[in-house]
């Protein structure tokens, strides 16, 4: 129809309940202009996802992008990580320093002389709201090297 396609998505709320994340969908029906809906399409396709499942996820992305000024996302082989644009650095390892100085943001700035104390704070925030998503990533980096390799099969040159 002219260009637009109709697109049912499930655009989710989380929400806490006794320190349990539930999450909350309604079915919505969305126009779309083909060549949004195509992309959308590829990604889910790449990604191994449903059409909904990945029209959320750009949904929670394009919503965070703008609340959180200077934040953007990127690509990696574990998936989107929360970055700061224009520093080199991802939220996580910003928290990590963060901690490591006993959260002085003064001592951070000095430590990471490529953030300004406006990134340092919106890195901070979005931390704040995602603590369980930042939280996953800050388990993982802290696991010992000896720990994760037992996870990895070490195969011979042909892979078998």
């Amino acid at each position: 129809t002219s260009g637009l396609a109709v697109l049912h998505a499930f655009v989710y709320y989380v929400y806490k309940r006794h320190n349990k994340a539930v999450a909350m969908s309604t079915p919505v029906t969305t126009r779309l202009e083909r060549g949004v809906l195509e992309a959308v399409q590829r990604r889910a396709v790449r990604a191994r996802r449903s059409r909904s499942d990945t029209t959320a996820e750009l949904i929670r992305l394009g919503l965070d992008i703008l609340r959180y000024p200077g934040m953007t996302f990127v690509e990696g082989p574990a998936g989107l990580r929360a970055h700061i644009a224009g520093t080199g650095l991802d939220v996580w390892e910003i928290v990590t320093v963060h901690r490591a100085h006993g959260r002085s943001e003064d001592a951070v700035l000095q430590h990471l002389p490529q953030l300004s104390r406006r990134q340092l704070r919106t890195a901070l925030a979005y931390w704040s709201d995602h603590r369980e998503e930042i939280g996953a990533v800050l388990r993982e980096q802290e696991r010992a090297p000896e720990e994760w390799s037992r996870e990895v099969a070490v195969s011979g040159p042909t892979g078998r």
